[in-house]
């Protein structure tokens, strides 16, 4: 096989080696009580899954990984999983801003999933511990956020 065609050949099976190791990353993460990225990866390479850091970052971002309580955390998905879940409320502050209020831990991956939902009208996001601060381009925007947060 020439090297262009093992080159394709890798291409075209790194879409299913992503959701393999992501899958495998989820169940580690929901089974066992991991607290540094070096336990991930230490144990995703026991997995066979050979990753370094910064694939291990993305995937935390794209499965909307948080760490609570010290341990690295994966919201369960397609099982019902909701945003409201963690959401204590919202707040206008302005026009142009509003306040998210989250359980403790949860605004990063609360914060991420609002960035990836892509809403329109919104500008931008910033997570702390427990608040997140939205930048949007007006109140019409507000109850595009409210259903997705599930907070009507």
């Amino acid at each position: 096989m020439h090297e262009y065609a093992i080159l394709v050949h890798m291409n075209a099976m790194e879409p299913k080696a992503k959701v393999q190791r992501q899958a495998s990353l989820r169940k580690l993460l929901a089974e066992n009580r991991i607290l540094s990225q070096d336990d991930v990866l230490s144990r995703m390479d026991a997995l066979g899954f050979h990753v370094t850091q910064s694939s291990i970052s993305r995937d935390f971002k794209e499965l909307g990984v948080a760490k609570i309580d010290g341990r690295y955390m994966v919201p369960p998905a397609n099982m019902g999983f909701s945003l409201g879940r963690f959401v204590v409320g919202l707040q206008a502050a302005g026009d142009n801003l509003c306040v998210v209020k989250t359980q403790s831990g949860w605004s990063v991956a609360v914060a991420d999933a609002l960035d990836h939902e892509e809403i329109p009208g919104v500008v931008g996001t910033v997570a702390g511990e427990n608040t997140i601060l939205i930048a949007t381009t007006g109140a019409e925007v507000r109850p595009r956020l409210q259903e997705f947060l599930n907070i009507l």
